[in-house]
C-alpha cells in the first residue's frame, strides 16, 4: 500500500498509512526507505529489517549501492528472485488455478521495486521489461512528477499554508488564490506571490 501510494503521488494517503504503522516505525529499513521522502520525521538511523529474503537486494539498491550501476544491478537481482522467494504464500502460483468460477490471480507486481526506483532515481532501463516490474506505473509516476507531490507540506498539509501578496512563497508547490477561479499553478520558493484582483 505504501508503494502504490508513492507511485500514485498520494502523499496524504502514505502519511495516514505511516500513522497506522507507528508501532512498526524505526524497526524496518525498507519501510523507512519508502517513507523517507514523504513524511516530516524520516529516520536515517534504522539499520534492521524484518525479512532478509527477498528484500535484501532491494534495500542494498538505496542503502549500500556505491554507484548508480550498482543500484540498478541490485534491483535487477531483487526482481529475478522475487517470485520464487514468495513460494508458500496463498497467491503464489495463482495463475495456475484459474477456472470459470474462481481465480486468485490478479497479476504479479513488485510495486516496491518501482517505488524505490522512482524515489531514489534508480535507472530501470536494464530490467524495465521484467515480468513483475510495473514499468508503466513507474513511468507514470515520473511523468507526473510525484516526487514533488510527495514532499512534506504537499497534499492536505499545503491547504493550511498561506502567503501574503508580494511575499516569496514559503515552500515550492501548487498554489492558488481565492481571488481568481482556476488559478492553481506550481510556484517555487523564489516566486513572489501576486494575487490577481477581480
Amino acid at each position: 500500500m505504501v508503494s502504490l501510494g508513492i507511485l500514485l503521488g498520494g502523499a496524504d494517503a502514505v502519511r495516514r498509512i505511516s500513522d497506522w504503522l507507528t508501532r512498526f516505525r524505526h524497526t524496518d529499513l525498507l519501510l523507512e526507505g519508502l517513507l523517507a521522502k514523504v513524511i516530516v520525521d524520516p529516520d536515517d538511523e534504522t539499520t534492521e529489517f524484518f525479512h532478509e529474503q527477498p528484500y535484501d537486494p532491494l534495500i542494498d539498491a538505496f542503502y549500500t549501492a556505491e554507484t548508480p550501476q550498482d543500484a540498478s544491478a541490485f534491483v535487477k537481482q531483487y526482481l529475478e528472485g522475487w517470485y520464487k522467494s514468495f513460494e508458500g504464500v496463498p497467491w503464489h502460483d495463482g495463475h495456475l488455478v484459474v477456472t470459470d468460477e474462481y481465480s486468485a490471480y490478479e497479476g504479479y507486481w513488485a510495486f516496491e521495486a518501482a517505488a524505490i526506483c522512482v524515489l531514489y532515481g534508480i535507472d530501470d532501463s536494464s530490467f524495465r521489461d521484467h515480468l513483475v516490474y510495473p514499468k508503466d506505473l513507474a513511468d507514470w509516476a515520473r511523468e507526473h512528477k510525484v516526487l514533488d507531490r510527495l514532499q512534506p507540506g504537499q497534499g492536505a498539509q499545503a491547504l493550511r499554508m498561506r502567503c501574503q501578496g508580494g511575499q516569496p512563497c514559503p515552500q515550492a508547490g501548487l498554489w492558488s488564490t481565492p481571488a481568481k477561479a482556476n488559478s492553481q499553478g506550481h510556484l517555487s520558493t523564489s516566486t513572489t506571490f501576486i494575487p490577481t484582483q477581480v
